[in-house]
């Protein structure tokens, strides 16, 4: 699923903190999540140091409160995962590899 929205509206925050209860099997905002399933964030448009910096607000929230996180389970992609830099013609290129 796509999140969109307006620049700095929240987006980032909103999807992390579903995919990390997700995995963690724990409800949200009213969202049932029985069991903890494994969960990939691709975050698209942040550089790697900001979108940790947003994550890891949360993952601190969860253990100043007690809540287990399953790292485990949670997978993510930044920016910086998903580009290189195409030295012949200096254009930057996303890539991804699935087997």
């Amino acid at each position: 699923n796509q999140i969109y929205g307006y620049y700095e509206s929240g987006k980032t925050m909103f999807g992390v903190a579903l995919s990390m209860a997700m995995c963690s099997g724990r409800d949200f905002l009213g969202w049932t999540i029985p069991n903890p399933v494994p969960t990939l964030y691709v975050e698209s448009e942040l550089p790697g140091d900001q979108f940790r910096s947003r994550r890891n607000a949360i993952k601190t929230d969860y253990f100043e409160k007690g809540i287990p996180f399953r790292a485990e389970h949670h997978f993510t992609l930044t920016q910086d995962d998903l580009t290189i830099q195409d030295r012949r013609t200096y254009r930057s290129k996303a890539i991804l590899f699935f087997r």
